[in-house]
C-alpha cells in the first residue's frame, strides 16, 4: 500500500556557509519499493542548491515554497518551487493532485484567469508554460477593456422622474491562431463580450445580450433607458431625498466569454473576470411653480 506524502510538515532547509537557506528549485514525489517488506511508498525529492536531497515518507517542502507547473516524462504536472510564480493553490488534495490558479496580476486573493487540475510531478520537472496560459496572454489586453459609457443627462445633472439614457460601445469579437511555444500545437483563440450589465444604483440591474448591443446608443429609442424616482441630496435624508445616498452608484460591466482549442479539438473555456466602470450619479429634481 502506498504511503501518502504529508505536504504540510516543515523541514530544516540546507544552508550556505553564511547561514542563508539555499535555493530550492523544485520538489517532486517519487515512488519507492521496500524489498524487505515488499511495500511501496513515496518520498519527496528536492533539488536544493543544485544537489538532489531526498526526504523520507512524510517529508515535505518548506513552508516558504509555492506551486509551479512543468512537464516530467512528457506529462504536464505540478511541483513545489522556491521561485516566484503566478500560480496559486485553489485546492491541494491528499492524493497529491492539485487544482492551481494562474494569477496574472499577482494580487493575493485576486481573481485567477486559468485553473487546472494536475497530478504531482513524479520525476524532476522542467518548468513549462501551459497552453492555457499562452492563450490568456494572447487575450489579456483585449479582455481588460473597461466600459466607457456616456449618460444623458450627464452626471451630475440626473433628473428624477425623467429618463436617463446610457450609451456603451462594445469591442468587436477577438479571434486569433497561434502556435504553442511549449508543445508546437496550433491554438485557436476566441473571446467576446457576452453581456453588458448596467447597475443603475437604485436596485435595478439591466442585462443586455449581444443582439441588443447596437441599441446601446444613448437615445430614447435605445435599449438602456432608466427613470430615477427619488432625488439624492448631500447630506442625504432630507425632504423627498434618498435616505442614504448622496449619488446613485451607477456601474457598467462587460461580462466576457473566452474559449480555445488545440489542433481543432473540442473548445475549452477560460474564466475571465468582468471589467467594470463605476460612476457616481447625483439626481436632482425639477419642480414647476405657478407664478401668476
Amino acid at each position: 500500500m502506498s504511503a501518502i506524502v504529508l505536504l504540510m510538515v516543515t523541514l530544516v532547509p540546507a544552508t550556505s556557509a553564511a547561514g542563508i537557506p539555499d535555493e530550492v528549485s523544485a520538489c517532486w514525489v517519487e515512488d519507492r519499493f521496500d524489498p524487505i517488506d515488499l511495500s511501496s511508498f513515496t518520498v519527496t525529492v528536492c533539488r536544493v542548491a543544485g544537489e538532489l536531497v531526498e526526504y523520507g515518507s512524510g517529508g515535505a517542502p518548506r513552508s516558504d515554497l509555492g506551486p509551479d507547473v512543468g512537464t516530467a516524462g512528457g506529462v504536464q504536472c505540478w511541483f513545489w518551487t522556491g521561485r516566484d510564480t503566478q500560480w496559486v493553490f485553489v485546492a491541494l488534495n491528499p492524493d497529491n493532485t492539485a487544482t492551481l490558479g494562474w494569477d496574472p496580476d499577482g494580487v493575493p486573493g485576486g481573481p485567477v484567469a486559468v485553473d487546472i487540475t494536475l497530478e504531482v510531478c513524479r520525476s524532476e520537472p522542467v518548468p513549462a508554460v501551459p497552453p492555457s496560459v499562452e492563450v490568456w496572454e494572447a487575450i489579456e489586453d483585449y479582455v481588460h477593456t473597461r466600459p466607457d459609457p456616456t449618460f444623458d443627462p450627464p452626471p451630475p445633472r440626473g433628473l428624477a422622474g425623467l429618463e436617463t439614457y446610457a450609451a456603451v460601445a462594445v469591442p468587436d469579437p477577438f479571434a486569433t491562431t497561434l502556435v504553442s511555444a511549449g508543445t508546437g500545437a496550433v491554438l485557436d483563440v476566441e473571446a467576446w463580450v457576452d453581456e453588458v450589465r448596467i447597475d443603475w444604483g437604485d436596485g435595478t440591474v439591466d442585462a443586455f445580450p449581444p443582439v441588443l448591443f447596437p441599441l446601446l446608443d444613448g437615445t430614447p429609442e435605445g435599449a438602456a433607458v432608466h427613470v430615477y424616482e427619488v432625488k439624492t441630496c448631500d447630506p442625504p435624508g432630507g425632504p423627498r431625498c434618498h435616505p442614504t445616498l448622496t449619488a446613485y452608484p451607477l456601474s457598467v460591466a462587460f461580462s466576457w466569454f473566452a474559449r480555445w482549442r488545440v489542433d481543432g479539438g473540442p473548445w475549452l473555456t477560460l474564466v475571465v473576470p468582468d471589467t467594470v466602470t463605476a460612476v457616481d450619479y447625483p439626481v436632482t429634481e425639477v419642480i414647476g411653480l405657478v407664478t401668476g
